[in-house]
């Protein structure tokens, strides 16, 4: 009875957006479905509560115009089927809201993937080699694979050396270790004398001066002190290789970027990501994305964040009310500053772990004090602007974020209430929050995302360093949802370098096992149904678009998922190896396997496995 109110709303819905103005000739009567998904399993995610139940479960769903018609039984669906409808026999699969990561990294890693760069471009244009084995390995063949490359390459024409960081970007500190020992700036000057050169070791980079010339200049918005050492050794972090990458490799052609971010973001499709937040590290990585979007091309959506480096009052006041709004492929979802959190914890650990922390959000007059972390943070939340997409790594930076975020709020007039509208977030989840800081996230509306892959990557490390008990701060995703407190999915990690799925990675939020099959914290394992909402519903109400995505329901796009088998029955073990078998992003396909495609007499669509 239910299904049949849903899907009678439903139609009446769709009908009102039709507008007022059609004529009402008996033909125009009846809006035609584009697309009809009938015989399935059509997981709608309609209730995106606290709880575990999903809400409306149907058998079929009609698309047109790049959104949900209806939803229903397949004979009530069956019914609005037109002449040019194309019918589309599920045989029982299951269909999902498309899948949302709200940090993420396509743009870094469409440069490092054989996948995005690797498809889009030859070695005519830029000559690229990717290093693969374990750190010291690629260490080892790293001077002559230089060679080799410098070799082939034309006077004047770039060359791109990258390592392979491991299957969940687990080896990316040792990389950045190992690299440095084999190769410097000088050495590079030495083998490749005629050609710019980078060398991607882990998260940072190392040039060559004739690089570095063209690098440079695109580093404006950093201190001289944090540009002196790139300057004279030729060696960065993130900062160095995301502007070397976009801005300056790429020498401003833009259809040639656009080209490379299209051929990644049709991998992240394959696996069912429709949409994502990141930041936008640099200017030509957000005109590459609006190439792709002005004509038609982008294959998901994005919502980024500005990061400067203009941080006036005039630019953030502008900013902050335009917060929310964009194309439908792209909007703005906040800002964070130059210096985002870093790893401070409350907890009490040896002096050499201790050591490795670092607080970026402490207040004027303490030690750890930074104007580009506090002194940013305090203005672009007085400016009214919505932190978001930020990274962050211990409970103690929550501590001071929230700090900061009463402080500003209440000097700039800004009401709990509309404190509670911005939906203010902090990403990663590392050793955050602890459960004494929920009942104030909670008063704050603070939103959390949190990176799946640490049960995998980190939660050893944190066993070892603070001891057992505190990797229930690890994604704490169970009591999160528990205690009312949205959190959102995100992988951080360059799954195209080895054909990682979102379904894997997932996976680890439901058993939270460590790389060696160890358990960690059993009784933060979330059940599938929320960790659905996760990937879903929640990631959506973060990206600002809850009203458009995150669910299949009447008027909203029609972003989903075909999947290979059952998420909701099949056993747990198995949910890791679910395969996405088309995936569509406003009424379109974003891609269909070969054997879907054949299927269904379509010709495949988007990125296809070898």
């Amino acid at each position: 009875m239910k299904q049949s109110r849903n899907f009678l709303l439903g139609l009446i819905l769709a009908l009102a957006f039709a507008g007022s103005s059609r004529s009402m000739e008996p033909e125009d009567l009846v809006m035609y479905p584009e697309y009809v998904f009938y015989n399935g399993k059509i997981v709608t995610v309609d209730n995106s509560d606290f709880t575990r139940n999903l809400g409306t479960i149907a058998q079929a769903l009609a698309v047109r115009g790049g959104k949900v018609l209806a939803v229903g039984s397949t004979d009530e669906i069956r019914a609005l089927v037109g002449p040019q409808t194309k019918s589309i026999d599920l045989k029982g699969r299951t269909v999902l809201p498309g899948l949302i990561a709200t940090h993420e990294h396509p743009a870094d890693w469409s440069m490092i993937s054989p996948v995005g760069f690797g498809r889009a471009v030859t070695n005519d244009e830029i000559v690229s080699r990717y290093l693969t084995g374990t750190p010291r390995e690629q260490a080892a063949l790293l001077r002559q694979t230089i060679q080799e490359a410098v070799s082939k390459a034309k006077p004047g024409q770039w060359v791109r050396i990258y390592g392979t960081r491991g299957y969940f970007k687990e080896w990316a500190g040792e990389l950045g270790r190992e690299f440095p020992k084999v190769v410097s700036k000088s050495l590079l000057d030495t083998l490749a004398p005629n050609n710019p050169v980078i060398v991607r070791a882990g998260t940072g980079a190392i040039i060559n001066s004739l690089a570095l010339q063209k690098v440079l200049p695109k580093l404006y918005y950093l201190s001289d002190e944090d540009r002196a050492p790139i300057a004279e050794l030729g060696v960065g972090g993130t900062d160095l290789q995301r502007y070397a990458d976009a801005d300056s490799l790429i020498e401003g052609n833009i259809p040639l970027l656009a080209r490379i971010y299209k051929a990644e973001l049709e991998y992240w499709a394959s696996i069912g990501l429709t949409a994502f937040g990141s930041g936008a590290y640099s200017p030509a990585a957000l005109r590459g994305f609006r190439y792709l979007d002005e004509r038609g091309e982008f294959p998901i959506r994005t919502g980024w964040a500005y990061l400067g480096p203009d941080y006036s009052e005039g630019t953030l006041e502008t900013l902050a009310s335009l917060q929310g709004t964009g194309t439908e492929h792209m909007w703005l979802v906040g800002a964070w500053p130059v210096d985002n959190g870093g790893s401070c914890t409350t907890i009490n650990a040896r002096p050499e772990v201790k050591q490795r922390e670092g607080c970026n959000f402490s207040p004027p007059g303490s030690r750890d004090y930074k104007e580009n972390g506090y002194g940013l943070m305090y203005r672009l939340i007085k400016s009214g602007m919505r932190i978001a997409t930020m990274h962050t790594g211990g409970d103690k930076d929550i501590d001071q974020y929230m700090d900061i975020i009463e402080k500003a709020s209440a000097e700039a007039g800004i009401t709990l209430e509309q404190i509670r509208a911005k939906r203010h977030a902090f990403d990663h989840m590392a050793l955050a929050p602890r459960p004494g800081q929920y009942d104030r996230i909670k008063k704050l509306g603070l939103l959390t995302s949190g990176t799946s892959i640490f049960h995998y990557s980190y939660s050893a490390e944190v066993a070892r360093d603070y001891g057992e008990e505190y990797t229930a701060w690890v994604v704490p995703r169970k009591s999160l949802a528990d205690n009312g407190i949205y959190n959102s999915f995100e992988t951080d990690t360059p799954l195209s370098q080895h054909g990682g799925t979102i379904f894997e990675v997932a996976a680890y939020d439901l058993h939270r096992r460590d790389k060696n099959g160890v358990v960690h914290a059993p009784s933060e394992r979330i059940d599938r149904e929320r960790e659905l909402k996760v990937l879903t519903a929640w990631g959506a109400y973060y990206l600002l678009k809850e009203k458009e995505l995150g669910s299949l329901e009447a008027g909203k796009f029609a972003d989903l998922i075909v999947l290979d088998r059952d998420y909701l029955t099949v056993p747990e073990e198995e949910v890791g190896k679910i395969q996405v078998l088309a995936t569509m992003v406003g009424g379109k396909f974003a891609f269909a396997s070969r054997g879907f495609a054949t299927e269904n007499g379509m010709a495949p669509v988007g990125y296809q496995k070898p």
